[in-house]
């Protein structure tokens, strides 16, 4: 059987996974990371000879050569975003991602063989250009990237599958606060059962399918646990600069030594009343209380609150899903910080639910929609290989029962939804039907949303707009999309230049073209076009180069 994996490509840390069909388990490759869990340190090193380390290796040269080292690159996913010069080149977010799956991909050969067919996993709040690029970091790879998978989706499947019983009739709210993203997604769980077996001992196995269906998602894609170190950092820096007047983040070295010994520190007050952080190369160092800390990350922490309640009253206001009927899944190692559960448990008014290891659920849901790929766990682009369905069953056992089950994926199979809404770029129009013109008399244009948020991934949420030519003999119509809800431009980002061409020449204005729109099932823009004069499909281009605003 040919294997796939599942591949967690963080902002702090990556990791690379598969489901060892042989002995029923997830298996995470040893990494060699720097605390001892399955991980790469997401840092990427270039070194002066022209070599590239990647992992704890890279991590700690930051503290000799930080202008050589790039941390945080999933941040600068689809954006017009570059490191700085190094050797005279810059390189691109999905440049440095590349060299992080290809690392993730030659430390797994020594254990599971070649990787080829992988699952990457993304934020849900991701858009059309940040998953687009992680496509393009994996193809750089060399990988064949069978699907995308948001990351609370990923979750939920690992916890579905270790509690399979605890899935049926539920809704399941994750909450995921990794390195440098935050997500909150609710999803639908049910059961369908297939079948029971018996076994040659005459113990029964039962065979269930797995349905999930999203619900309503919010999130920030620049909101995780790097921030809290970060005003870590600054607390300790202004402890040292006023009892030394040294400040720590003067020297690029110094500044690196604060921020890895204050991420080691944010995990120690998650037991500790208080600890010492050593600030710099000098050994200058200060004390600060937890606290002090939870006060100076208050307004980090209440707005992952903000967003989780705007998805309690999407899912009370929009599906009648009262907040006590919700279960909520803690998710990523920020998760474990107390001002976190503490916050969560006020808002729910329960704990949430356990797994085993936070860090790790997104790895292995990952490797479990990796190996159910054929049976349409992930409705991706590939579909399903020469292995039969059957064959792609997940054996477990479910904590909470004891019993034996072998998981496949329903009839309805993992149904995500999108966050973000897509507008097209029209000229504003008055009350009257006049255009209407800004204070400089040139023409004023809004966003109009043609894809609302919420909808789900595939083909069937398509949306429909029809646009025309402005001039006498156009074969061109350039339209812009924006990403946002709302009717002012600036408070929107643009996603894409959408090109219709190929129209016949000698035409008045005026010309009319149907165009339909909608996000596939790696949550990336399609299209297509028909001319309606002439009831021909025209070519469409949808051009995400330019950069964003």
């Amino acid at each position: 059987m040919k294997t796939r994996f599942g591949i967690d490509l963080g902002t702090t840390y990556s990791a690379i996974s598969w489901y060892d069909w042989a002995n029923t388990c997830v298996e995470l490759v040893d990494l060699d990371s720097a605390d001892g869990l399955n991980t790469l340190r997401s840092a990427v090193y270039y070194e002066p000879g022209g070599g590239i380390v990647v992992g704890p290796a890279a991590h700690n040269a930051a503290k000799d050569q930080p202008d050589r080292v790039i941390t945080g690159a999933k941040r600068g996913m689809g954006e017009a975003w570059q490191t700085q010069e190094i050797d005279g080149k810059q390189y691109s977010a999905e440049e440095v991602s590349c060299e992080i799956l290809k690392t993730l991909a030659q430390d797994t050969k020594p254990f599971a063989g070649v990787v080829e067919d992988v699952v990457i996993t993304v934020p849900a709040f991701f858009g059309d250009n940040q998953k687009e690029a992680t496509l393009r970091a994996g193809e750089l790879a060399g990988l064949n990237v069978l699907a995308l998978l948001e990351e609370p989706h990923a979750a939920v499947l690992a916890f579905a599958i270790d509690r399979i019983e605890q899935v049926q009739d539920r809704h399941l709210l994750v909450y995921d606060l990794g390195g440098g993203t935050f997500d909150v997604a609710l999803v639908r769980g049910a059961l369908e059962e297939v079948e029971v077996a018996e076994g040659p001992s005459g113990a029964s196995t039962r065979r269930v399918g797995l349905e999930l269906k999203t619900v309503c998602c919010d999130g920030a894609r620049e909101l995780g646990g790097l921030d809290w170190d970060k005003r870590l950092a600054e607390l300790v820096r202004q402890k040292v600069l006023a009892e030394t007047q040294h400040d720590p983040r003067a020297d690029p070295m110094d500044a690196a030594v604060l921020l890895d010994n204050c991420e080691k520190a944010k995990r120690d007050l998650g037991k500790l009343n208080s600890v010492e952080v050593v600030a710099d190369l000098q050994r200058h160092r200060a004390t600060v209380t937890r606290a002090e800390f939870e006060e100076s990350c208050a307004d980090l922490l209440d707005e992952t609150r903000q967003l989780l309640e705007n998805v309690l009253t999407i899912a009370e206001e929009d599906h009648a899903i009262p907040r006590d009927e919700i279960d909520v899944i803690l998710c990523g190692g920020s998760t474990r910080m107390p001002m976190v559960q503490d916050m969560v448990r006020a808002v729910m008014g329960k704990d949430g639910l356990e797994f085993k290891n936070p860090e790790l659920m997104v790895a292995t849901g990952a490797a479990y929609a990796a190996h159910l790929y054929g049976a349409s766990a992930v409705p991706g682009e590939g579909g399903p290989d020469e292995v039969g369905e059957e064959d792609r069953d997940v054996k477990t056992t479910d904590r909470s029962t004891g019993e034996k089950v072998e998981v496949t994926m329903g009839g309805g199979g993992l149904v995500r939804s999108f966050c973000k809404p897509v507008g097209v770029q029209s000229a504003a129009i008055d009350e009257r039907g006049n255009l209407m013109r800004d204070e400089n008399g040139e023409v004023a244009w809004v966003n109009s949303v043609l894809i609302p948020g919420g909808g789900d991934f595939g083909e069937e949420s398509a949306r429909e707009d029809t646009w025309e030519t402005s001039e006498d003999g156009m074969t061109e119509i350039p339209v812009t999309l924006w990403e946002g809800d709302d009717t002012d431009l600036s408070k929107c980002r643009r996603l894409a230049t959408v090109t219709i061409s190929q129209l016949p020449p000698d035409r008045p204005a005026g010309q009319q073209v149907r165009i339909r729109l909608w996000y596939d099932s790696n949550g990336i823009i399609k299209g297509e076009a028909t001319d309606l004069a002439t009831e021909t499909r025209v070519e469409i281009d949808i051009d995400r180069s330019k950069p964003l605003d």
